[in-house]
């Protein structure tokens, strides 16, 4: 008897091409607030005046209409801009992250912060964006270079501000204290090892620390200057809060 065979070739499947910066990605998901109407808009035109038809239709578009919207109200919840409580404790568990006792506007920093570390290469603009997330756009930052008590590996971390806020903290409930923590921890997740840095930021508000007379004019007050005493009255004018904050060795 004779045998017979065949080669059957798969075809070569070709990826797409990633899209663009800057351009949908098209896997997005929008949101349809009205899947009853855009139902309707899809029925032939001799249905038009077909009221019971269009009845029947709305009806049955209906529970898709539930469903979407309940998933959605899923999603915001677990939206880590937003989320909070018991939604903000599932999504640290998903990175590893615990709340150990934080708030939801810190904890929410330090969930930023692992999400941000677990993809960072250890470079300068990464640095960069992971401060930028947890303290705004509008601090001064800036990053130096350096050798630092034999670390030859070291940078300082320098920020200036009036006061250190999380961006989504409007109410300045956390104290400049809590945030420079954050973005010490955060940056020490971020760096290479065997890398050090040293945080130095401004704690007190302006209106309190020491600043020049404005101009060549000398100005004399009893509420202005260097002195760290007041045994001759309210000499006020401490200088700019500068403190370490952490060292990774």
């Amino acid at each position: 008897m004779p045998t017979y065979s065949a080669a059957f070739y798969l075809p070569v499947v070709v990826p797409p091409a990633p899209p663009a910066p800057g351009t949908d990605s098209g896997i997005g998901l929008i949101h349809q607030p009205d899947h009853r109407g855009d139902a309707e808009s899809h029925l032939l035109y001799q249905f038009a005046d077909a009221a019971r038809f269009h009845a029947l239709v709305r009806a049955l578009a209906g529970p898709t209409q539930y469903l979407e919207d309940q998933a959605f109200l899923v999603q915001e919840a677990f939206d880590l801009a937003t989320a909070s409580g018991a939604a903000l404790d599932i999504i640290g568990g998903f990175v590893g992250v615990p709340r150990d006792g934080r708030s939801d506007i810190a904890y929410r920093a330090y969930i930023y912060a692992r999400i941000l570390a677990n993809s960072s290469d250890g470079a300068r603009e990464t640095i960069y964006e992971i401060v930028r997330v947890l303290i705004g756009p509008e601090p001064l930052v800036e990053i130096v270079l350096g050798y630092h008590e034999g670390h030859p590996a070291h940078f300082d971390l320098l920020i200036a501000d009036e006061r250190l806020r999380f961006p989504w903290d409007a109410a300045g409930e956390e104290p400049p204290e809590v945030v420079a923590v954050a973005v010490s921890d955060a940056v020490a997740l971020a760096i290479s090892g065997g890398v050090s840095f040293t945080l130095f930021y401004q704690y007190g508000d302006d209106a309190d620390t020491f600043f020049f007379a404005d101009g060549d004019v000398e100005e004399d007050s009893t509420t202005q200057g260097l002195a760290d005493t007041d045994d001759n009255g309210p000499l006020g004018g401490a200088l700019i809060g500068v403190e370490e904050r952490y060292s990774n060795a």
